[in-house]
């Protein structure tokens, strides 16, 4: 038997296990935003990443722990979206950038961008302000909503940046403002194929005139590293990490 609120082991019964658990949390209300800043290489607040948790009052629970489990139920993860993304619109400031993590089922589904605009308008929120975070694992069939997004003023950033096997095709077909460096290869930056791969990073972005963010980012050794990287290349970069503040609960 399961300790209450533990999770199962890997296998058949973990889908099914969080489905349900995440159908409960929308209906109780157990689902809730925090947000990680990110700066610019002056240290001053750009951004902020939301960033979904499910507390059910034992624990509070990061999305990566769910997220895969569930992205077999297109409906689900559709509703989860559409909640994360009206609430962040709710949260969204006009001084800042705030950075939204959606699907690719859901981003690219016909209507999308549309839905996305009544809700903007409907919340008082300038469509400028908001990046979708489009994970670079995911595959992409239908770039028509990302051209409308952009239309709107949105902007789009691909998350988890050379981890996938879509990075060229997400670039030429997305047209992304970002790419962000993950963690995987910041951490990693003090050795010779770590250094090589996060200045390739910045070299694409620079190349292609758009801006880089480097998560993970938690001491002020690395933070140098990457902003002579970035000076060196003549790129635009920010830092988002635990250096700069940890997540927070969103508060309106």
């Amino acid at each position: 038997a399961l300790m209450a609120g533990a999770a199962p082991s890997p296998g058949r019964h973990r889908h099914r296990y969080w489905k349900a658990r995440i159908e409960k949390a929308l209906e109780l209300n157990q689902l809730e935003l925090h947000c990680q800043p990110i700066v610019d290489t002056g240290g001053k607040l750009y951004a902020e990443e939301i960033l979904l948790r499910l507390n059910d009052g034992d624990r509070v629970v990061a999305a990566g722990e769910f997220i895969e489990a569930i992205a077999v139920y297109p409906k689900l993860i559709s509703k989860l979206d559409w909640w994360v993304i009206e609430n962040s619109l709710k949260y969204a400031s006009a001084s800042h950038k705030t950075h939204v993590n959606v699907s690719s089922e859901s981003f690219e589904k016909k209507g999308f961008a549309l839905r996305f605009k009544y809700l903007a308008d409907a919340c008082g929120c300038d469509a400028k302000t908001i990046v979708f975070e489009i994970t670079e694992q995911l595959k992409f069939e239908n770039y028509q909503e990302s051209l409308i997004i952009k239309s709107l003023g949105a902007e789009i950033a691909i998350d988890d940046f050379l981890t996938g096997h879509n990075s060229f095709k997400l670039l030429q077909n997305l047209h992304p403002h970002t790419i962000k460096i993950p963690g995987v290869l910041v951490g990693q930056i003090f050795s010779q194929i770590g250094m090589v791969l996060v200045e390739a990073v910045i070299q694409v972005a620079a190349s292609l005139s758009i801006s880089a963010i480097a998560e993970s980012v938690e001491c002020d050794h690395t933070w140098t590293i990457l902003k002579l990287l970035a000076a060196k290349h003549d790129c635009k970069l920010y830092g988002q990490g635990y250096l700069f503040g940890r997540p927070r609960p969103c508060e309106a």
